[in-house]
């Protein structure tokens, strides 16, 4: 089976997710670029989800003022309260960078994959992957949360990538 990349036309043993690991030669020979690896774009993803998902828990953790209505933080001094605040806004970044890196690395992942499968890069790609990422996210909330997982992010997958076509 061969698939069109931007690279020109690649076969299905010259793909690294297949079997064969890559190797400097591999990348001169075939000139395949290492975002081509489907597993190498879901880390990476994963990575800057990850740095992502940090940046707005700082954000918006610094923004939540809920943890300051309390009576207790209220009798804090100054020093305390910047304390408690910063303990809170540093959980929220860490609880939203593993979020983020979950979602980026098993949505482009999954995308990628079916891409290759396909060999051709649609919005119905974007759709079934989100689906996929949905459902697979929402697993511990049983059928009734893979379903709406699914059919959420399916759905904002899919406005996403004619957003982004258009």
């Amino acid at each position: 089976q061969e698939w069109q990349t931007r690279l020109g036309t690649i076969k299905q043993e010259d793909l690294y997710g297949y079997s064969k690991k890559p190797t400097y030669e591999r990348y001169q020979t075939h000139d395949i670029g290492l975002m081509e690896n489907c597993n190498i774009k879901g880390a990476v993803s994963g990575v800057v989800g990850g740095g992502l998902g940090i940046a707005m828990g700082m954000f918006f953790g610094s923004m939540n003022a809920s943890h300051n209505m309390d009576p207790d933080v209220q009798k804090m001094s100054m020093k305390e309260g910047l304390k408690h605040s910063w303990r809170q806004t540093k959980a929220s970044s860490k609880s939203m960078g593993k979020q983020f890196a979950v979602v980026g690395t098993i949505y482009s992942t999954i995308e990628c994959y079916y891409e290759k499968t396909t060999g051709q890069k649609s919005v119905e790609d974007a759709a079934y992957a989100g689906c996929l990422a949905g459902g697979a996210m929402a697993v511990r909330g049983g059928p009734g949360a893979m379903v709406g997982g699914c059919v959420g992010f399916g759905a904002f997958a899919y406005a996403i990538e004619l957003f982004m076509n258009s």
